[in-house]
């Protein structure tokens, strides 16, 4: 019997001709796959799975063209799909973990701001009362430097002026704080 006969049983649903391709292409396809995946159970695999695929697609079929170039072009496709849902389960694993990692940093970056919050409020309270009026008017409730000197009937400069004395007073007390808090955590890994 001809390939295209095999194939002719094939497409009816005949078993003895789909056994005959599969003889005569089955190792042929293995090394074709063994090739690009260099992996002997991988290149076994996508041989299973091209067959398959010749099997369940057999009604469909057209005996037109070379049975091997089908095959190769559907074994192909096999291996550029397993590549694709590796990388992107790579991707997946990449972003779990770093998801993971990120949602612990997230809770200690939470304890921290809300340390830092605290800190800056209690900071802010040792302001001048004006100053403190001034600064919480920008920061607080996000009135410009024009609404505020208009609301508190002063120059626009002396707002500026008031919130830059405000900012400076914060930095150099928030510095202090972090110096202390790190002087004192490295005291303490001393002591450990």
């Amino acid at each position: 019997m001809s390939e295209g006969e095999y194939l002719e049983g094939l497409i009816r649903g005949d078993r003895h001709g789909f056994n005959m391709l599969y003889r005569k292409y089955s190792r042929l396809l293995y090394l074709f796959s063994l090739k690009l995946v260099k992996d002997e159970q991988t290149a076994i695999d996508v041989v299973q799975d091209a067959f398959l695929r010749v099997w369940e697609s057999r009604e469909t079929l057209r005996n037109e063209g070379t049975f091997s170039a089908y095959l190769m072009k559907i074994a192909h496709n096999n291996i550029l799909n397993g590549i694709r849902k590796n990388l992107n389960h790579e991707k997946y694993k990449h972003y779990q973990i770093n998801h993971v990692q990120l949602q612990d940093d997230s809770t200690e970056n939470q304890i921290v701001y809300r340390d830092l919050f605290k800190t800056t409020r209690l900071v802010i309270e040792q302001l001048p009362e004006k100053r403190k009026i001034i600064f919480k008017l920008s920061r607080d409730q996000g009135l410009s430097n024009i609404e505020i000197a208009s609301k508190l009937n002063l120059s626009v400069r002396t707002v500026e002026c008031q919130i830059n004395k405000a900012l400076l007073f914060l930095k150099e007390k928030l510095l202090q704080e972090e110096i202390g808090i790190s002087s004192s955590q490295n005291q303490s890994k001393h002591y450990r």
